[in-house]
């Protein structure tokens, strides 16, 4: 516990009790003398000590500001909790300290941690040569969190919504205050810092603007002192054409409107087409804007890069213009993943097709059905019990699962579409598909994560998008099943 010499921060009123003879004084070496001092520490800064005979009781006014409330300092010092459940009130007086830690992540970068807490300072003892009073700091109720990792709490007194939402306001109270001293770059649309902005500027203290805040994936950072103009160049791998960087920047000025950056594909174009003025028209297409995951951004650079064996640059982007924004995930992620699949047998199969989204993506798949054939009809899947107990019959549909390679493409032929592609992912354990049943009929199939529970993606026949009646029966099955914990088979 810290201890602190002279005036409290805190406009407290306190009275400590302590025997006299455990203080240096005319009588210091006697032993019982059976006096006390009462020391009274009022909150407008006047203090008057008392000398008292032991367990006299004594009332007292201050003789400055005539405030007759002192709390028992004692008390406070031997539990502080059980003296919070007599003063609950004091929870808005108590003073809130910053301290700000560092954490070392040896995978990654040197994360800092944030550590709030509510204290409170209680007189615990007196130096009557100097007249002055020691007050010891305790800890109430504190708060921590880093970048990547969520709050962690410890508390003396009752754990409640109340304390937990006065502690996050009076730090975005400093945070606005002195956004500096978590390492927050000033910002002309940002009226309140929150704790998130606090949270990614120190994990990332070497951001010095703001709008790095609404960037994707920006751990792949590490300069000291980076600008987003040095890091846009280097996005675009420091193409010199002037015409590329207009482009790119009145990408990111569109997409920052909307608070969000999503680079991923930009930098990997940037790369493959090498016309500029055919870069530019890909740059300004919706695909530049959207969020590739990982997984699906790798997909479409491999896919990329074998088409630019096959076709010119000019048709490969006119085929990226034509991707419209509702359609990058049922169509275009679909036609890559096709492609990933059917990879192995593509130098021997691929027959070259008009390069539209359509006759790539049915000229894949025919290439895929070759190979899968003699592969996938051999793969028998195995599932855990958590994964098994999801599977439901009765109400609108039954829930099954693919027993088998086979199957799933059996599945898959029904739906028109690739399912049969994750049979390697579902083998590996990486992934669990559903499919939904009517009249033994597959209707629609759907990928889950178990684990985080989560729907990944749904689809119908033709990959079309699921019918409200069936947004409202995976919903329902979803809520009751997935989330709710709850294991309904029959």
């Amino acid at each position: 516990m810290e201890k602190v010499v002279g005036v409290s921060n805190q406009k407290l009123s306190w009275v400590l009790t302590t025997d006299l003879d455990s203080h240096r004084q005319l009588f210091y070496g006697l032993k019982n003398t059976h006096y006390e001092v009462d020391t009274y520490c009022c909150s407008c800064g006047y203090n008057k000590f008392i000398i008292k005979k032991a367990d006299q009781k004594l009332g007292y006014d201050c003789e400055e500001c005539n405030n007759s409330r002192f709390l028992d300092a004692n008390h406070a010092d031997l539990s502080i909790a059980h003296f919070l459940t007599s003063n609950y009130e004091l929870i808005n007086d108590l003073k809130l300290s910053i301290e700000i830690e560092l954490a070392e992540d040896k995978l990654t970068t040197l994360l800092n941690r944030l550590e709030a807490s509510l204290t409170i300072e209680i007189p615990s003892n007196i130096d009557f040569i100097s007249e002055q009073i020691v007050y010891t700091k305790k800890k109430l109720y504190s708060v921590s969190f880093g970048m990547l990792n969520k709050f962690k709490y410890e508390y003396l007194i009752k754990h409640d919504q109340e304390k937990f939402d006065f502690i996050i306001e009076k730090i975005e109270q400093l945070l606005t205050k002195t956004p500096e001293r978590f390492n927050i770059p000033h910002s002309n649309i940002i009226d309140k810092y929150t704790i998130n902005h606090a949270r990614f500027f120190l994990t990332y203290p070497h951001f010095k603007e703001f709008d790095f805040f609404y960037w994707n994936e920006v751990e792949n950072f590490h300069e000291e002192n980076v600008t987003i103009a040095d890091v846009l160049n280097h996005l675009i791998n420091h193409r010199q054409e002037k015409s590329v960087k207009k482009a790119l920047y009145q990408n990111y000025i569109q997409q920052i409107k909307n608070k969000k950056f999503h680079y991923g594909f930009l930098r990997f174009i940037s790369q493959e087409i090498i016309d500029p003025n055919l870069l530019v028209k890909v740059i300004a297409t919706d695909l530049s804007k959207f969020k590739f995951s990982e997984i699906d951004l790798g997909n479409v650079k491999l896919m990329i890069g074998f088409l630019k064996i096959h076709y010119a640059e000019k048709q490969i982007v006119t085929m990226l213009e034509s991707v419209p924004e509702e359609s990058i995930e049922t169509f275009f992620l679909d036609t890559s993943n096709s492609f990933i699949y059917a990879q192995e047998i593509l130098q021997e199969e691929f027959a070259k097709v008009p390069c539209s989204l359509n006759d790539l993506h049915d000229e894949f798949v025919r290439c895929s059905n070759i190979f899968k054939n003699s592969e996938i009809i051999r793969v028998i899947f195995e599932y855990e019990e958590l994964e098994k107990s999801k599977c439901r019959s009765g109400l609108d549909y039954d829930v099954r699962l693919p027993q088998s390679g086979k199957e799933l493409l059996c599945w898959a032929d029904d739906l028109h579409n690739c399912l049969a592609t994750y049979y390697k992912q579902i083998k590996a354990k990486q992934t669990t598909i559903y499919g939904f049943f009517k009249d033994d009929q597959i209707q629609f199939a759907t990928e889950v994560d178990i684990k985080n529970k989560q729907i990944l993606q749904s689809a119908r026949k033709y990959n079309r998008e699921l019918t409200v009646d069936e947004q409202k029966a995976l919903h329902q099955w979803f809520e009751i099943v997935i989330q709710g914990s709850i294991n309904l088979t029959v």
